[in-house]
């Protein structure tokens, strides 16, 4: 199922695949469509969990300006990132406003560098 949401958070649109195939290749399509349909401009910020982490729907993303969460599974990442998301440091914690912790976060923006070349020839790192 894709999912369009406005900059309020309230559904604009939807779309459902078919069970039986890879969701992968269908983001950027899905997206394109909902906005052509939607007549929406702008900037997206794709969020998804490791189904749809590929470098393909990455690099779509940060080719076309987009934002993006993915989830990653710690058994396939390179030992640099194994070691960065298993560390101790670095996080963050979000208060629960009862004297706990709600939840922890830790960023790595632009600490590792990948580069994916697609069909098309666009290159992007």
């Amino acid at each position: 199922m894709g999912l369009l949401l406005d900059a309020n958070c309230i559904p604009v649109a939807m779309s459902l695949f078919p069970g039986n195939e890879s969701e992968k290749p269908q983001l950027g399509r899905c997206i394109a469509q909902m906005k052509e349909r939607g007549s929406m401009s702008g900037r997206t910020a794709r969020v998804a969990d490791k189904g749809l982490s590929c470098a393909a729907n990455i690099s779509e993303a940060v080719l076309a300006g987009d934002g993006y969460i993915f989830s990653k599974s710690v058994k396939t990442l390179s030992a640099k990132e194994r070691t960065w998301a298993l560390s101790g440091d670095g996080w963050t914690d979000v208060p629960d406003g009862r004297d706990g912790t709600s939840f922890r976060y830790k960023v790595a923006d632009g600490d590792f560098r990948y580069t994916f070349v697609d069909e098309g020839a666009r290159s992007s790192s």
